[in-house]
């Protein structure tokens, strides 16, 4: 008996110590959170933004009247509600579903009820703050930050975050804002380029010439240097820098120890090829170098490959250095505001990975257009100015929707799917305030 009541007590005794290293172990956990800091942050969900989304004028006068009158009346109270009673009091006998684009919308059509478009936009509503959540989370998990807190007060459409250690407010700010960017582009074919890139090639074999004295050497053009094939004349902006070899000042050093571009370059099909060991000089020589930035037209713009490849000839292993035509206005002509999601699919009879990309209604009209006008041409899918795909074009492609091969594996197909769609908040939201933990 007498060992049986030891026993309990030794058990006993046991837990207590364990109950009280567990007690101190969290307490020395929050005390090291403590000390650690971080921010708080709030942010607000614009919710007019979920209507504007589905308007199909937007310059309408009667939906600009009802969108006022609805900002008036919704402080403090749902602005969807205010909107659908502003569209009652404003716009008496027309049904609200006649400012949408109601034929992009499956769950309503031209008879629609007001309360049936009341239902709409409030599970639209619904659902956006539910997936901006998803998406906030999922980018503070990406960035390995312990214990964040995200909480979402839908009465006044209020984010609250916790960010422990974190202390850069402007990392924070990128974090939670920032949105990938995706651009379609077309490029520039190697036939295009290749005058300024010889040129090029000649003048990294020699240190960087001021911009001044290489314009003092430029030759006179040409009149039929000013005509392309089609007989047309090439616009000033776009024609390249000529001079002649005898004009470019030569170094002292040995062609093998400068290493110009012809030693460490290599033309790929439509592109060219750059060995891992050598990228780095590549950038130096093409981004770094205003002289040879100078050879090439304005338009033009260097990006490199998102993963090695193997050199089919060679079987070096290296990336693919694209020249990418960039529009006057700097901005593609097709890009992320164009883009309503993407997906992973899975071919199974090549086991390879494919993005497919679905595209609004607007975006669809503008990527048919690129499509039909580079037919057997490469048009370049970037994201942050790195190309993750650039699929040589077989047709115009129409439907809202494309796919996109890049030998990717799986696991690298859903990280591309992932930073596309969690680049796309399906409402726009802003930061209110940022404060010390």
């Amino acid at each position: 008996m007498h060992t049986k009541r030891s026993v309990l007590y030794w058990s006993l005794f046991v837990l207590v110590v364990l109950l009280f290293i567990y007690q101190q172990s969290n307490s020395d956990v929050s005390k090291e959170a403590d000390r650690s800091g971080g921010v708080s942050v709030t942010m607000e969900i614009l919710i007019p933004d979920i209507v504007k989304k589905y308007i199909r004028n937007r310059n309408d006068i009667e939906v600009k009247r009802t969108f006022e009158l609805a900002k008036q009346k919704s402080t403090g109270a749902d602005f969807i509600e205010q909107f659908v009673a502003a569209h009652k009091e404003l716009n008496i006998g027309k049904r609200l579903v006649s400012y949408l684009s109601y034929a992009e919308i499956e769950e309503l059509d031209r008879n629609s009820t007001d309360a049936e478009v009341f239902e709409f936009l409030m599970k639209e509503k619904e659902f956006s703050i539910s997936r901006i959540k998803s998406i906030l989370e999922g980018r503070i998990n990406r960035f390995g930050i312990v214990r964040p807190v995200v909480k979402i007060n839908e009465r006044n459409n209020r984010i609250y975050i916790k960010l422990p250690g974190i202390h850069d407010e402007a990392e924070v700010v990128k974090m939670l804002l920032s949105s990938a960017n995706l651009q379609f582009f077309e490029t520039f074919e190697y036939k295009e380029i290749q005058s300024a890139w010889m040129q090029a090639k000649a003048l990294s074999l020699s240190p960087e010439v001021e911009i001044s004295d290489l314009e003092n050497d430029i030759l006179e053009v040409d009149l039929n240097d000013s005509i392309d094939k089609h007989g047309k004349r090439i616009p000033d902006s776009l024609r390249v820098t000529k001079y002649s070899d005898s004009q470019v000042p030569l170094s002292n050093q040995s062609m093998d120890e400068i290493q110009g571009l012809d030693f460490i370059t290599s033309q790929y099909g439509n592109h060219v090829f750059v060995k891992l060991t050598d990228r780095k000089m590549v950038d130096h020589i093409l981004k770094q170098r205003k002289d040879i930035g100078a050879i090439f037209p304005n338009n033009l713009k260097f990006m490199w490959g998102a993963k090695t490849e193997m050199h089919f000839q060679t079987l070096e292993i290296g990336y693919i250095l694209y020249a990418i035509k960039v529009p006057l206005e700097g901005r593609a002509k097709v890009g992320s505001k164009d883009l309503k999601g993407a997906s992973v699919r899975y071919d199974f009879k090549n086991g390879s990975a494919t993005v497919n990309v679905k595209l609004t209604q607007e975006g669809d009209a503008k990527w048919s257009k690129m499509t039909a006008r580079n037919v057997d041409k490469v048009i370049a899918l970037t994201m942050d100015e790195v190309v993750y795909s650039a699929p040589n074009v077989m047709g115009a492609i129409r439907g809202g929707q494309t796919e996109f091969s890049g030998s990717f594996t799986m696991d690298e197909a859903k990280d591309l799917v992932w930073l596309l769609n969690s680049g796309i908040l399906p409402v726009s939201c802003q930061i209110i305030s940022i404060k010390k933990l």
